[in-house]
């Protein structure tokens, strides 16, 4: 016997409700400002809690806590955190905070432990990142960094010396036929290049000079003192090797000639001991009181 089946069924009617527009941005909230030492914040400062109309939620440090201002007010000795006005309150009686995930507009941290550290880009790529007990970074601007160990690089772009000649060479290499070069500290070495423009076919001034006496360059074992002149062509290609020589307290400054054109301006290179050095300022640098000389030598220093 056959059975009919019959499945329920309702017919109703759906309203779609058409997407509005996008409002218009809300106005920004207040942000924290501090945290400031109350006993040193002058009397009638204007401490505000993000109240209507306000920039900034004041945080206080205060006998070794951080206060939260509550009700805006101006700075007097009576309203400290902690007084019988109800102007401030602990910002956190908590020792510790242990949380998954934490997200905060600011954060203040006197001692950070972390285990991983991200930046991202404004294309949202991670540009620096320390995990694992190693650091990468894939751009940015270091300056004054030192490196103990090995430094590997699979390419090296040197900046080029900028400014004028007289000042201390700032750069890797310079085109200029003039060169200051500086004085180093115990210690340290330091290599510049100049390759001055080779279409430059007639004779060019070329001048070597220290920032000081205390700064000896020697174009040859012979030749050698805080400044040198001489006359060549262009295309001129020179090594520049500066080191700090503890016997003589001097930065001693050698060229080292890598083409043809350079073997031959070194080699009629002169000395010029009346030449004014620009680090001078009445003090040679020295403290021998001999103007400059290594102890031992005459006007033209030895390299050896």
């Amino acid at each position: 016997m056959d059975m009919a089946r019959t499945m329920a069924s309702k017919i109703g009617q759906v309203t779609y409700l058409q997407k509005g527009e996008k409002g218009d941005a809300g106005d920004r909230g207040p942000s924290l400002r501090g945290p400031l030492d109350w006993k040193k914040v002058e009397t009638g400062f204007q401490f505000q809690s993000g109240a209507d109309g306000e920039e900034f939620i004041d945080i206080v440090t205060y006998n070794g806590k951080y206060y939260q201002c509550i009700v805006s007010h101006s700075k007097s000795s009576s309203r400290y955190p902690g007084s019988s006005y109800n102007y401030w309150r602990v910002a956190s009686g908590l020792p510790f905070v242990a949380s998954d995930l934490l997200l905060t507009t600011y954060a203040l941290i006197k001692n950070l432990g972390v285990e991983t550290v991200e930046m991202k880009g404004s294309d949202g790529n991670i540009i620096f990142q320390v995990k694992d007990g190693n650091v990468t970074c894939k751009e940015g601007i270091f300056e004054n960094v030192k490196v103990n160990g090995d430094l590997t690089a699979t390419s090296l772009r040197l900046k080029q010396h900028t400014g004028a000649s007289i000042n201390a060479v700032n750069g890797a290499i310079t085109t200029n036929p003039e060169i200051t070069l500086p004085r180093l500290q115990p210690g340290e070495c330091m290599e510049v290049k100049m390759l001055t423009p080779i279409a430059t076919r007639l004779n060019i001034a070329y001048v070597f000079r220290g920032t000081t006496s205390a700064v000896k360059i020697y174009a040859s074992w012979d030749t050698g003192g805080s400044t040198l002149k001489g006359s060549y062509l262009g295309g001129v290609c020179i090594d520049f090797i500066g080191r700090y020589d503890s016997s003589s307290e001097t930065t001693i400054w050698q060229a080292i000639p890598l083409n043809d054109e350079a073997r031959s301006l070194l080699e009629s290179m002169k000395v010029d001991n009346s030449a004014t050095l620009p680090g001078e300022d009445g003090d040679d640098g020295d403290d021998n009181g001999d103007g400059g000389s290594t102890p031992g030598s005459g006007d033209e220093d030895s390299f050896g």
